[in-house]
């Protein structure tokens, strides 16, 4: 049985990456928007509100620690779960900005799996 569907905001300006992280939330049945940087994330995330965002940290222009910051700042974005990506091993940072859980690339599926289901079932 499919979970509801969600909405899932996918940010990641390595594409190819963004399309892995997007079919696994399609192939369960949700809706996602992907963007590319960090300024158009965070818009994205004030006009659409959605459920859940996966952020990859290491972005040109404004950085995922950024996003961050912004997201955790503004009310209407402030209780958004964020699942921060990124090679840099040390989740201390992004956690202590506000990240609700921090994943290692290169990305484990399964683990993505299972830990946006925990986050989708709470919200």
């Amino acid at each position: 049985e499919l979970p509801e569907p969600r909405l899932i905001l996918v940010i990641d300006d390595d594409q190819d990456v963004a399309r892995i992280i997007s079919y696994v939330f399609e192939s369960q049945g949700h809706r996602v928007i992907t963007v590319h940087n960090g300024r158009e994330a965070i818009s994205m995330a004030r006009k659409h509100r959605p459920d859940m965002l996966t952020l990859d940290l290491n972005m040109p222009d404004v950085d995922g620690y950024t996003v961050l910051k912004d997201l955790r700042a503004d009310e209407e974005t402030r209780g958004i779960p964020i699942i921060c990506i990124s090679v840099e091993a040390d989740p201390g940072l992004a956690l202590s900005q506000g990240a609700d859980y921090f994943l290692e690339k290169p990305l484990d599926i399964d683990k993505l799996r299972e830990v946006a289901g925990r986050v989708l079932a709470a919200v």
